[in-house]
């Protein structure tokens, strides 16, 4: 299911929140990178198996991972985080799914620098993470063409 949230070449509302480790969010990125917010639920053992792959993108230079959780509170965010050996933040509460109106996990957004998604969909498994991502490989006009008119 790629329809939830922004349509691709949309830009994202602006959000500023507390991460579950009490660091200050913002998605676009105040460091101007590309962010790929991934929606996850601590339960969610699908979830679970994405993190060696959201692990080796810390070395990723200019994109920052965000985790929003979909279910749960900060307990069970930090459970999640700590089971699966994540340094990233993680925002709880209701707040991301209604500001991006995605309400379902495993589940990716990625933003460029400008605030623009680029790319979302599942990310059921590595494939599908692998091909959220193929899209920052593409040039700007190859993006422009793939996400349609940006008005």
């Amino acid at each position: 299911m790629t329809n939830a949230g922004p349509d691709i070449g949309e830009r994202v509302p602006t959000l500023e929140a507390t991460g579950i480790q009490g660091e200050l969010v913002h998605i676009p990125s105040a460091a101007g990178s590309r962010v790929l917010l991934v929606f996850v639920s601590p339960g969610c053992t699908t979830c679970a198996k994405l993190a060696p792959a959201l692990l080796s993108l810390q070395r990723e230079p200019r994109l920052e991972v965000i985790l929003a959780g979909i279910a749960g509170d900060d307990k069970g965010g930090r459970r999640f985080l700590m089971a699966n050996h994540l340094n990233f933040a993680y925002i709880p509460g209701k707040l991301p799914m209604l500001k991006y109106k995605v309400a379902l996990a495993p589940y990716a957004l990625l933003i460029d620098s400008d605030g623009i998604v680029v790319s979302k969909g599942m990310v059921n498994s590595l494939e599908d993470l692998e091909s959220i991502l193929n899209v920052l490989e593409l040039s700007t006009s190859a993006r422009k063409i793939w996400a349609g008119p940006l008005g």
